[in-house]
């Protein structure tokens, strides 16, 4: 399932989850150990697939291991161990991870992007009139959208998109 995702999947998508898990016990031993901690990745491709995958440690080099030859999009949390897969062909390498010449696109998350606004509403004693609660109105409308083409084809979903959520976005960005 992996590899059909890795060769045809338009968009992956991805989030970690920590988990604890137990050391293996030899038999002889009656000495007990806390858990050590690692990691599973949920990956969706493109809605039609979901596959787990394990790591001890949620790194950079273990996240390139993770979507080593995916070339698409890839949706993920803002995490700074998923930059990795995002580095322009100019950028240095890291000299610790071998790259793999692939184009990958970031496709943001607007949950992630809504929280810090969200926390700085919540600092502003949730004043309408500011900074924060003009970013929260401006992320909301996105989400109106998003709630009315849900459900419809890809060509309607990306038409309305871009007729609508575009301005909105280069609004925002002037507005920033």
């Amino acid at each position: 399932m992996k590899e059909e995702a890795m060769r045809t999947a338009l968009c992956l998508s991805t989030d970690a989850t920590q988990i604890l898990v137990r050391h293996t016990e030899e038999a002889s031993s009656t000495k007990r150990r806390p858990c050590k901690k690692g990691h599973y990745f949920v990956q969706i491709a493109d809605r039609d697939a979901v596959f787990f995958e394990y790591v001890e440690r949620e790194t950079s080099a273990a996240v390139m291991e993770l979507f080593r030859g995916y070339e698409g999009y890839i949706q993920a949390d803002a995490k700074n161990v998923y930059d990795i897969l995002f580095r322009e062909p100019d950028e240095p390498p890291d000299p610790d991870i071998e790259p793999d010449g692939k184009v990958r696109k970031e496709a943001g998350c607007w949950a992630h992007a809504r929280r810090p606004w969200w926390d700085l509403y919540l600092s502003s004693k949730r004043d309408p009139d500011s900074l924060a609660a003009q970013a929260l109105e401006r992320i909301r409308a996105l989400y109106a959208i998003e709630e009315e083409i849900r459900g419809q084809r890809p060509e309607v979903r990306r038409a309305q998109r871009q007729a609508r959520a575009g301005p909105l976005l280069e609004e925002m960005h002037t507005w920033l």
